[in-house]
């Protein structure tokens, strides 16, 4: 595992979490108010905060890992100066916010979240709403199992699919000969006197 890029913004928002799908009266489905907002809005925030060249540049060093080590912290807004930077114990559910975040600003910047391999939330108190997001981008081997995978494909391509069931008796000219030698034996050898 070899670490090839650190990756550290910050989004001037507040963390929204996924929740639950609503059902409406009409059997449609759909996100919560407050997270279709979140999900409609997250885009811009990134824009202005991050800037367009830099999206582009963090997406680049995206490419160049195979796999993410991710921590995030997310400020919330309090006025009591007493309680910043203390862990939040509160909704909304740091499971929740993680799935927001993953799909909403990680899948913006090119990251398959099947490839986070470490994800570390943070809820503190602060005196503003916002998203500190520090991303390690490592190559890591693929894994295959028992064999690699590339000896299964050779191993499948080199055995012959049977064009027809009779081509398939004859594949194996062992199997053929003995299947010759009881046919002779049980219809003779075909030649007449």
């Amino acid at each position: 595992m070899e670490l090839k890029n650190q990756i550290d913004f910050t989004l001037n928002t507040k963390a929204i979490s996924a929740g639950r799908p609503q059902v409406y009266k009409n059997g449609g489905v759909g996100d919560a108010p407050s997270y279709r907002k979140f999900k409609n809005e997250v885009e811009a925030v990134m824009i202005k905060d991050i800037g367009e060249e830099r999206i582009n540049q963090i997406i680049e060093k995206f490419q160049e890992g195979t796999g993410y080590q991710v921590k995030m912290t997310c400020y919330y807004k309090v006025v009591n100066s007493n309680f910043w930077n203390t862990p939040m114990i509160t909704r909304p559910d740091v499971d929740n916010i993680a799935k927001a975040l993953l799909d909403q600003i990680l899948g913006r910047l090119g990251i398959d979240d099947s490839r986070v391999f470490n994800l570390t939330i943070e809820k503190l108190y602060a005196k503003e709403n916002r998203i500190k997001c520090s991303i390690n981008t490592y190559s890591i081997e693929k894994y295959y199992g028992y064999k690699k995978s590339n000896e299964r494909k050779e191993r499948k391509s080199k055995k012959k699919k049977p064009k027809n069931k009779y081509e398939k008796i004859v594949e194996d000219d062992e199997v053929f000969e003995k299947y010759m030698a009881h046919y002779e034996e049980v219809f003779g050898n075909g030649k007449t006197d």
